[in-house]
């Protein structure tokens, strides 16, 4: 309980302006109550709602995010914004996509800042159907929560 008393104009039995120590007695004597005195079980608190196996899996099932990157295998070349290099990750792995440490024959699609280089020649050299893009294209995907063409993301040799 909490007691509030404006000791500067308080009285009590007509005594004028008490001194603060003998209010505080007075107070903590009547009307005090420990504030830590209170119960901390859990048993006041709503139970966990406990359900089945098969509700479990349906709710799941409601709320999964599309794979539309469960075949592409993305290496990401080059430096990036810690944040941006953090949200491609996510948005990858969100999408069931796979990232590759190194670039290998798995990977797919070379997501970069950079322009284009002689390492993306000798890469096409060796993986022909390697796609080069930008970041951009991956956040594309993330806001139309599908793959959107690439075209518009892809970096190309200078001629």
């Amino acid at each position: 309980m909490c007691v509030c008393v404006d000791i500067c104009t308080s009285t009590v039995d007509g005594d004028e302006e008490m001194d603060t120590d003998e209010e505080i007695r007075r107070i903590e004597g009547k009307d005090a109550e420990d504030p830590y005195d209170c119960s901390t079980d859990e048993a006041e608190f709503d139970e966990p709602q406990k359900c089945s196996v098969e509700e479990a899996k349906e709710t799941s099932l409601n709320y999964s995010l599309p794979d539309f990157f469960s075949k592409c295998h993305f290496f990401l070349y080059g430096s990036f914004l810690p944040p941006d290099r953090r949200l491609l990750v996510r948005y990858i792995a969100a999408y069931n996509g796979h990232i590759e440490d190194y670039m290998g024959d798995k990977v797919s699609h070379v997501v970069t800042t950079n322009t284009w280089d002689n390492s993306f020649d000798e890469a096409l050299s060796e993986n022909s159907s390697l796609v080069f893009v930008r970041p951009k294209w991956i956040f594309a995907c993330h806001q139309k929560k599908a793959i959107v063409p690439c075209q518009p993301y892809m970096i190309a040799p200078a001629h």
